[in-house]
């Protein structure tokens, strides 16, 4: 079965944060079903910070975040990476050094690709773009529309 890291963005539907990713919520659940889904814990955190912003903004998305975090701890679910081991953060100390990376949630999601070997799924074009340049590279990188071509 192949295995896939997840960015972010595609935790935070979880979490009551509408993304604009084109059939997420759809084809979510068949993802889980064909592939080996993991997630680094960075993205929760990083979610959180979403959610704290989004709080200045008068929308209040706290309690969608806890109950989000039973959604993501169920069985069914993505499971966890390391957060970090020396591996992952070399490497993504070396994103900033040599590629100027200054995203730490960043990092450590390209990272952790990296270190474990999975694919990468990201919409974020500065990740694509890094994974066709730099050395240092995820076995495979897609977006969420080349990943539902595998459905």
């Amino acid at each position: 079965m192949n295995k896939i890291l997840l960015d972010t963005s595609y935790l935070l539907l979880l979490f009551g944060i509408d993304v604009e990713i084109d059939r997420l919520e759809e084809n979510f659940p068949k993802v889980l079903k064909k592939f080996e889904v993991y997630y680094n814990p960075i993205s929760l955190i990083e979610a959180k910070f979403i959610i704290l912003r989004l709080l200045k903004d008068g929308i209040d998305l706290l309690e969608d975040y806890r109950i989000g975090l039973n959604s993501v701890f169920a069985e069914d679910l993505p499971k966890p990476t390391l957060l970090t081991n020396s591996e992952i953060e070399e490497i993504a100390d070396r994103l900033l050094i040599d590629k100027g990376l200054k995203d730490y949630f960043d990092r450590m999601i390209y990272a952790t690709s990296v270190v474990f070997r999975l694919a990468l799924v990201t919409e974020d074009r500065k990740l694509i773009e890094l994974a066709n340049d730099y050395a240092l590279k995820p076995p495979k990188v897609y977006s969420w529309k080349t990943l539902q071509l595998k459905l």
